[in-house]
């Protein structure tokens, strides 16, 4: 499938998501709404689709770590159910290993591609990676690595970017290549030997008015210049914050409570198992 995106713009990408985006990701990622919110997800995810007694102590990877959050949430322990050493780190960009650096994460964190993940065949038994997989020109090559890293019955958790013709600003800021949808996913897992459990879209409820400002974004890529680019990492007024944070919640208590599905939302949010 074709990306879509601003040729100008297209041509100005580097290799890493705009250096001064992370910075903004670090001062907001702790407590931005759309950062705890997903970082519920992944914590609901894993309560339900983790067998914690039979498997205590998993050793985890964060493909993709950025700034760091998740990973520290994961190295704190998870309620003590995970050292702080089975909890590993790994992104491409010198400078989000900075800050990982700055949250006491430096022994944790490694550089390197999710195309070539410097680990052995087997070695961890969940992996997840949040939006990382969108950053790269074709997929499957990440996906591949996602499955040869991982143990048979091993986890993977996985958030993308969802809806191609939701490409906007946002993305290019951002770094991100493309935008996906089930059916795509669906096909790359098989193409890999993950057996999906779960897929669902989230960020449902913000998706009508989000939808609309994305699509007008996109309206003006063709005329405004690349240099100018801003993601939506914007934090809201407090209280606005608040709510968003508890509408995501919901979402994040559906997905561990109950088999439902969103049929549609911002990103779509797998759990695949390796078979």
């Amino acid at each position: 499938m074709p990306v879509e995106i601003n040729q100008t713009a297209s041509d100005n990408l580097s290799t890493e998501m705009r250096l001064h985006e992370y910075g903004i990701m670090y001062e907001v990622e702790d407590n931005f709404w759309w950062y705890v919110g997903m970082r519920n997800n992944l914590v609901n995810l894993l309560e339900r689709y983790w067998d914690w007694k039979a498997q205590p102590q998993p050793k985890i990877l964060d493909a993709g770590c950025g700034t760091g959050a998740a990973l520290q949430r994961l190295a704190d322990g998870f309620g003590g159910r995970i050292s702080s050493q089975n909890a590993l780190g790994l992104d491409l960009s010198a400078e989000a290993l900075r800050f990982c650096k700055q949250r006491g994460l430096g022994s944790q964190t490694l550089r390197g591609s999710i195309t070539e993940l410097p680990f052995a065949d087997h070695t961890f038994d969940i992996l997840l990676s949040f939006d990382v997989i969108s950053n790269l020109p074709e997929p499957n090559p990440g996906f591949r690595e996602f499955a040869r890293v991982l143990r048979h019955g091993g986890l993977m958790v996985l958030n993308l970017p969802a809806y191609q013709f939701l490409y906007s600003e946002h993305d290019l800021a951002v770094r991100t290549l493309r935008r996906f949808d089930k059916g795509e996913v669906r096909k790359l897992l098989a193409e890999n030997g993950l057996m999906p459990l779960r897929m669902s879209y989230v960020n449902s409820i913000l998706f009508p008015p989000a939808a609309a400002v994305r699509l007008t974004k996109k309206a003006l890529l063709k005329t405004k210049p690349t240099q100018d680019l801003h993601s939506d990492l914007t934090p809201p007024p407090a209280l606005l914050n608040k709510l968003l944070l508890w509408l995501m919640a919901r979402e994040a208590d559906l997905l561990r409570h109950s088999n439902f599905d969103l049929p549609f939302g911002l990103s779509l949010i797998t759990v695949a198992r390796k078979m």
